[in-house]
């Protein structure tokens, strides 16, 4: 996506002020940053002035001492469940500092998440939060050259000083196969998230490393999930033909879950009669599924307050804060009993 913005010369407060439908008087009091002045109005009024193209040394000094209350928040895929609820609480956190909260969806583009940057850096936003596309590929350079302070939720940038909070997803995966482990079983199975993604390495990380450390037979699906119940599905599947069928899986995320659980249906299997499953996230939908699904918890307000406060309260510190996994045990796993012996021969494709 190629966006050519036009050139602008000479614009003067009165046309900003005719722009936004407001006095010349609420206009400058907006740029000098003066007191009692409502978000929505700083906000609508900046939006003009960035379109117009109306520079002032003004203006740069309200932007610098935060006087537009404005938070932009770019996320990769907000259809997936566990976005949504991130979005929702970094808005909560947001809301109650009293920051307007702008919300623009990548759709893991990276010439769209490009775009958006270049805007926020136009449009003086105080601060950025994201849910980066890509650990390597995003570029933070233009927000971070502009002095905008940023903070990257649930994807660590690599290389680049920003700061981050995001879930320990090595332990994500250690508690997965200790639970696992716990229950009795011995051959686990894994459908891991995209691997470019460090939190899809680091939880097959962890689980792997305990199922060695016990001795157990760990099968990965050759289909990686992409976060969405479908791929779930897909992979499941594949674990279904393989040649040593899994007693208990360890899913990345809720939705890929509850994939992998109609995958198991459609094989004649049960759940978790045949085999356990468990996901990672603890969304909503995950109490409500038939067996409801034994997750890990991945807290969404903890994670929107740090976000929020990191932005607002330390700009300059480029530091990473990992939050604590938490497992929630449901119905979806069960003590290994001697019937998953009798049950392991692996299932042929289209049965």
């Amino acid at each position: 996506m190629n966006v050519k913005v036009p050139k602008r010369n000479n614009v003067t407060m009165h046309q900003v002020a005719e722009r936004v439908g407001m006095s010349i008087q609420t206009v400058s009091a907006v740029i000098n940053g003066k007191p009692g002045i409502s978000a929505a109005t700083t906000a609508r009024m900046l939006e003009a002035v960035s379109e117009l193209g109306y520079r002032s040394s003004a203006v740069a000094r309200s932007l610098r001492t935060r006087q537009t209350h404005t938070i932009a928040l770019f996320v990769s895929d907000i259809a997936t469940s566990p976005l949504a609820a991130m979005v929702s609480a970094i808005e909560e956190a947001a809301c109650q500092r009293g920051y307007s909260l702008q919300i623009s969806h990548t759709h893991n583009d990276l010439e769209r998440e490009r775009h958006y940057i270049q805007q926020a850096v136009d449009r003086w936003v105080d601060g950025v939060i994201i849910v980066a596309i890509d650990e390597v590929l995003t570029d933070f350079t233009p927000l971070t050259s502009a002095g905008i302070p940023v903070v990257a939720v649930d994807r660590v940038p690599a290389g680049q000083a920003v700061a981050s909070v995001a879930l320990d997803n090595r332990r994500v995966g250690v508690l997965a196969a200790q639970h696992l482990l716990g229950l009795g079983h011995r051959r686990l199975g894994l459908i891991a998230g995209p691997h470019r993604l460090s939190i899809a390495r680091d939880n097959q990380a962890g689980f792997a490393e305990v199922c060695s450390w016990a001795g157990a037979t760990l099968v990965v699906s050759d289909r990686e999930g992409d976060w969405h119940a479908h791929s779930g599905y897909q992979a499941m599947q594949r674990l279904l033909e393989g040649i040593v069928r899994p007693s208990g899986v360890f899913v990345a995320s809720d939705l890929m879950a509850v994939g992998a659980m109609h995958a198991v249906y459609d094989a004649g299997l049960s759940v978790p009669r045949d085999i356990s499953i468990m996901g990672v996230d603890n969304i909503e939908l995950a109490a409500h599924v038939h067996p409801p699904l034994t997750t890990i918890s991945q807290p969404f307000g903890e994670i929107g307050a740090h976000a929020v406060e990191m932005l607002l309260d330390r700009p300059d510190e480029a530091t990473t804060v990992r939050i604590e996994p938490q497992l929630i045990l449901r119905a979806s796993t069960t003590e290994y009993k001697e019937e998953h012996r009798q049950n392991t021969q692996p299932i042929a494709a289209g049965t």
